[in-house]
């Protein structure tokens, strides 16, 4: 992922392109897109992940492509799951939908499998150790790794 400074402030004071689809595309708020675009918020200062995906969709407009972004759906509740699990437990994703969730099992000998292609295992922890039951994770790592791989499964 990188983030172009330049670009950025392209697409918010030059593309034409309204913060309201801005924020249907991508899922930044209009509020933080308006305090950029105004000053009050330094395009420097941003948060990485939200600069990053600013500079892609800048890249998308500048191209012509498709600017419909996936959102992603049910991290929040997905990473609680997994954190507050202490087994066998395996955070999903459809990269088709952007729909991510938990699945947890009462030992390591289940799973589930799944006929779509598009269904994939973001991250899991297994009861083989007994310090590995207690691995948690993020939001931010969950979306990084969402990211990045509904990103590959574009390319294919």
């Amino acid at each position: 992922m990188k983030a172009d400074l330049d670009l950025i402030r392209w697409l918010l004071e030059e593309s034409g392109v309204s913060k309201y689809q801005i924020w249907k595309d991508t899922g930044i708020p209009q509020t933080t897109l308006s305090d950029l675009t105004i000053g009050k918020t330094l395009i420097e200062n941003m948060f990485f992940n939200r600069a990053a995906k600013l500079t892609e969709y800048a890249k998308i407009i500048q191209s012509g492509g498709d600017t419909k972004m996936t959102k992603l759906i049910g991290i929040k509740k997905a990473v609680g799951d997994y954190n507050n699990w202490q087994g066998h437990a395996e955070i999903m994703i459809d990269t088709e939908t952007g729909e991510i969730w938990c699945n947890v099992y009462a030992s390591g000998n289940e799973w589930t499998t799944y006929e779509v292609k598009t269904v994939k295992r973001l991250i899991y922890k297994a009861t083989v150790s007994m310090w590995e039951r207690d691995n948690k994770t993020s939001m931010r790592e969950i979306n990084e790794k969402a990211e990045e791989m509904m990103k590959e499964e574009k390319v294919k």
